[in-house]
């Protein structure tokens, strides 16, 4: 009984110091996350500003000669190349973004799971406390029932399978001709 105290005990410990490693990556995660996704919108908007830049500044300066024709072509081709980095960047960060959302929900099914065992945990060790308690009596749960008179609760998969024994025999027929109770015994032999 003090073995399974102590292990409990580690358990809980163990389950109390992962939630909490669990608990600080998934708000890093959620920081990361956060940060791609600024990254994301700041790249696109920077994308939109060098759009209307060529739109309106380069051409402007095309049609009022400060430009000669082959110097606007290299100034739009610059231009363009930056817009194609900036959208790649953005692709990037948005793809960043998504794989960190996937993080997130792999980190708060993780921290789910661990506060389940946690919990579990906890109460089988509550629930020795509690029988230590009562003098190494169990005492039974409100509304059960005993299924003898000394106390024992019996053997639920037994009667189950008796009782699956005989819905077996009730029900198998074979051509239309009943099944002996000796070939009956001897499936249930070759299933054992």
């Amino acid at each position: 009984m003090e073995n399974n105290k102590l292990f409990l005990e580690s358990k809980i410990v163990a389950f109390g110091e992962l939630g909490a490693k669990l608990d600080s990556s998934l708000e890093a995660a959620r920081l990361e996350n956060a940060r791609y996704d600024g990254a994301r919108q700041g790249l696109v908007e920077a994308r939109k500003k060098l759009d209307e830049h060529l739109g309106v500044y380069v051409k402007k300066d095309l049609e009022e000669n400060r430009l000669t024709m082959q110097e606007h072509a290299l100034v739009s081709k610059a231009i363009i190349r930056c817009i194609g980095i900036l959208e790649n960047l953005s692709v990037m960060s948005e793809v960043q973004m998504h794989q960190s959302h996937g993080k997130i929900v792999a980190l708060e099914q993780a921290v789910k799971q661990t506060k389940s065992m946690f919990d579990s945990t906890k109460m089988n060790y509550e629930r020795i406390l509690k029988f230590e308690e009562n003098g190494g009596v169990n005492p039974r749960p409100e509304g059960a029932e005993m299924r003898s008179e000394d106390g024992h609760p019996g053997d639920p998969l037994a009667d189950r399978r008796a009782e699956a024994a005989l819905l077996s025999q009730e029900s198998i027929k074979v051509e239309d001709t009943e099944v002996t109770e000796k070939q009956v015994s001897k499936r249930n032999k070759k299933r054992v």
